[in-house]
């Protein structure tokens, strides 16, 4: 059974890769339409995450959801200057900073806060006080 989905996961991504030999602008725009889509959106901030997650050797363990609910929960009120920026504008933060984090470090969902881009630049790699 593990042969089968691995051939059918080669597959698609040799039709991937076809698609794009044949067309490389049809694709580029159709990749570039998708992540404007809120599906598309959320796999790529989904997919920035992991990566920066792996460059960094830490694990990320908590869901989608979970980091949805929190910032559903917060109401699009920042936790630091507790602005109302909606929740489309929140952002999510780790509380102590992946550049800073040991190798192996695991972070769930209470590691995490809602808090707004502007206190998310200055915050940095700095940890809470």
């Amino acid at each position: 059974m593990v042969d089968g989905r691995n051939n059918i996961g080669n597959k698609i991504i040799l039709y991937r890769q076809n698609k794009y030999v044949e067309n490389p602008e049809k694709y580029k725009e159709a990749v570039k339409q998708y992540r404007c889509t809120p599906e598309g959106k959320l796999t790529t901030e989904r997919m920035w995450r992991k990566r920066r997650a792996n460059k960094a050797n830490v694990v990320e363990q908590y869901t989608i959801d979970e980091w949805n609910k929190m910032k559903n929960d917060s109401g699009g009120i920042c936790s630091m200057c507790n602005k109302n920026v909606g929740i489309n504008k929140i952002t999510l933060d780790h509380i102590y900073p992946i550049s800073k984090a040991e190798p192996g470090r695991i972070y769930t969902i209470t590691d995490i806060q809602p808090i707004c881009g502007g206190c998310n630049s200055r915050k940095n790699n700095k940890l809470e006080e």
